[in-house]
């Protein structure tokens, strides 16, 4: 492996740990995609509406961007509050860079 893909492997998963520990989300990367998902998000509680996952959706963000480099979107594809099985945040096509 290139040290850029291993370093970009590494750094995706101290961005999973940290999305694990405090937001208790999982992060699924297939290259050139991230996603985040939350099977049941706290705030779906609170806000049964949904209005809450624009706070994770950027938290998620700003942890690839903090951390990784990322400029790019990040779209909310399912979400409970919706009917969705579990809220869903996934990259655009924009690549995720060292």
């Amino acid at each position: 492996m290139s040290p850029k893909g291993v370093a970009r492997r590494l750094t995706l998963r101290s961005v999973a740990r940290l999305a694990r520990t405090i937001f208790e989300g999982e992060l699924n990367s297939r290259p050139p995609v991230v996603e985040f998902k939350m099977a049941a998000p706290l705030s779906i509680v609170a806000l049964p509406g949904g209005e809450a996952c624009l706070f994770y959706g950027s938290a998620y963000l700003e942890l690839l961007r903090g951390l990784t480099g990322f400029e790019g979107a990040l779209l909310h594809e399912s979400c409970r509050s919706r009917g969705d099985g579990a809220c869903l945040w996934r990259t655009a096509t924009a690549e995720v860079y060292e």
